[in-house]
């Protein structure tokens, strides 16, 4: 049933439906691939920090939506979740499964190419292969290659695991680095790691995003800075032609301990201004990607 294909794809870190609220995304978890190895306390934040948080929640942002830094983010779907977790069943055994499992998905994901899931004896883990898995979705042509691994649990629960997936659309490849865990009631948490515009590893948890208009998005999230920590972010971007992906216009406000934040504030293309409880400072884009 071709609703898996989309289903797959609502995992994505940037990405996925969690419940039933049409348009949001919410996370948790962990990614393989590119891994985040930095500081996991909540940021303070100041003066001498607020212009790295503010590339960092940029860049959360991004990943969020499915900018530059992300892999694409279609439209999801509540019943395509109930698809997967349905067919979940046939591609991972039960604990007394005396026999190694191959199971062909490539009519459910792919129109061109192959997936094919590999199940060990007794496992409740299946490895699907996406090879020049090419598909639609009813949106623009993507290809997929990659290993998604599925693990069942035993009360209906599930996680899917993208390491390096990677996924090719209008002549650009974005790879994916994120796992999705969801409960019997098909709501999931997601974590993405992501290699931020500045080029360093960034991780997202517990993001929301709404679309409010033409390339336009209100979006909640937690980042997490490698050298300052994590700050809880609330954004209301738009996008352009902005080289690296970057927002054209609109701002991100970012939280950190005791009540701290900043504003980075989106003026165009080339800058941005970053506003903390002490100073206002200009940034060119030029600088940094």
């Amino acid at each position: 049933m071709k609703s898996i294909k989309l289903a797959i794809f609502l995992f994505f870190s940037s990405i996925a439906l969690v419940s039933c609220g049409g348009g949001s995304s919410s996370g948790g978890g962990s990614g393989g691939g590119l891994s985040y190895d930095g500081n996991t306390s909540q940021a303070t934040v100041d003066d001498v920090n607020s212009g790295e948080l503010a590339i960092a929640a940029t860049g959360a942002v991004g990943s969020a939506v499915g900018g530059q830094y992300a892999p694409l983010r279609p439209s999801p779907a509540d019943a395509s979740l109930l698809a997967i977790s349905q067919q979940m069943g046939q591609v991972v055994p039960t604990s007394n499964r005396t026999a190694n499992q191959t199971v062909d998905f490539t009519a459910d994901f792919c129109d061109q190419g192959s997936a094919i899931a590999n199940v060990s004896d007794g496992s409740n883990t299946a490895n699907i292969q996406f090879t020049d898995c090419q598909s639609s979705l009813g949106l623009e042509s993507i290809t997929m290659n990659g290993s998604l691994i599925l693990t069942a649990g035993t009360d209906g629960s599930y996680t899917a695991v993208y390491q390096n997936f990677r996924i090719t659309s209008g002549g650009e490849t974005y790879t994916l680095n994120a796992t999705a865990t969801c409960d019997a009631n098909f709501i999931c948490t997601i974590v993405s790691d992501f290699a931020g515009p500045d080029g360093r590893v960034y991780r997202i948890e517990n993001f929301s995003v709404f679309a409010t208009g033409s390339n336009s998005y209100n979006v909640t999230a937690t980042v997490y800075d490698p050298d300052n920590g994590y700050v809880s972010i609330t954004a209301n971007v738009t996008y352009g032609d902005c080289a690296g992906g970057v927002p054209v216009s609109g701002s991100i406000t970012f939280t950190g301990s005791g009540g701290s934040f900043g504003t980075v504030t989106f003026n165009d293309c080339a800058s941005f201004t970053v506003t903390d409880a002490s100073s206002t400072t200009d940034y060119q884009w030029a600088d940094i990607l």
